[in-house]
């Protein structure tokens, strides 16, 4: 079983604190279910503010509930062939203001798409062309115009070595000027930090945002890959060693790490620190469990 944990911390003159974003999400079968709670849930009591719960099965379907709004929103996902190119549907209802919108995204080839979005019941529409330039398609150009407003979006990605992106985004109706550097791992996760400008504003304060995903995982051995707070949270069983595993562990006392370096993991970090390590698995929110259970538990593991 694997879960997939994530904060988000923003940061702006007009908020007096910052504000954060938790999201779990843990895949069962075919499906996927989501929770996010925000720092209102939590401050200055439990609440439900800021609760929303998701199911989704990939490709099909994706049901939506606004816990404290009461609020459902639907999308639901397909796939057809025009002129022998395929064409991703998708509509999506949200039952609170009863909007609906109708997505379709043509892929020409891999370098060249168009996304159409229409609001049903309006005369807007939103066209977003997409152009991947380069045989390992490293730069990619999105101009967006919104029929509706008037007005033009425009993007501008360019993928770096060793998983690393920048990203450049102008918003002409809102005059929205941001920057984005994103970092990708398969083992560490994603980190993620932007910054916007209102160029509309006359003292243009920028507004921050720090974005960290990572990844729980339950196929460990004598070792825990992810936290053992986000373990706890889930319930997720501990995959027990081999006879051979076992047997190497017990004949390995003198090299305990491997041959390599001995790091120190940090509990009961702020939300700031925690958001701030590009690379994971080195801080945890949750705090300690006292030495007499740390130690108890590292025997059990090595006997059982």
């Amino acid at each position: 079983m694997k879960a997939t944990i994530k904060g988000k911390y923003e940061v702006s003159e007009k908020a007096s604190l910052g504000t954060s974003l938790f999201t779990l999400s843990a895949a069962a079968g075919d499906l996927r279910f989501k929770a996010t709670a925000t720092n209102a849930t939590f401050s200055p009591g439990p609440s439900l503010e800021g609760i929303s719960l998701a199911v989704e099965k990939p490709g099909a379907f994706i049901v939506d509930v606004n816990v404290p709004k009461k609020d459902v929103r639907f999308q639901f996902m397909n796939m057809a062939l025009v002129m022998n190119k395929p064409m991703n549907i998708m509509y999506m209802h949200s039952w609170g203001d009863n909007r609906t919108t109708i997505d379709c995204t043509t892929v020409f080839d891999p370098a060249n798409k168009v996304l159409v979005s229409h609001p049903v019941g309006s005369r807007a529409c939103r066209v977003k062309y997409t152009y991947a330039h380069g045989e390992l398609r490293n730069t990619v150009f999105e101009p967006c115009y919104d029929t509706g407003k008037n007005t033009w979006d425009f993007a501008l990605t360019r993928k770096l070595e060793g998983g690393n992106a920048v990203k450049g985004t102008y918003n002409c109706s809102s005059k929205l000027l941001g920057l984005e550097w994103s970092r990708a791992s398969k083992t560490d996760g994603t980190f993620k930090v932007s910054a916007s400008v209102n160029m509309a504003e006359e003292n243009k304060a920028p507004k921050l945002m720090a974005e960290r995903t990572g990844v729980i995982s339950s196929g460990v051995c004598g070792q825990l890959k992810s936290s053992n707070f986000g373990l706890k949270m889930l319930g997720v069983p501990i995959k027990r060693c081999t006879d051979a595993q076992h047997e190497h562990l017990k004949q390995q006392p003198r090299s305990p790490n491997g041959g390599g370096h001995l790091y120190i993991f940090t509990y009961s970090v702020s939300p700031v620190v925690f958001l701030a390590k590009a690379r994971g698995g080195t801080c945890n929110l949750a705090d300690s469990d006292p030495p007499n259970v740390v130690l108890h538990r590292a025997h059990f593991l090595l006997n059982h």
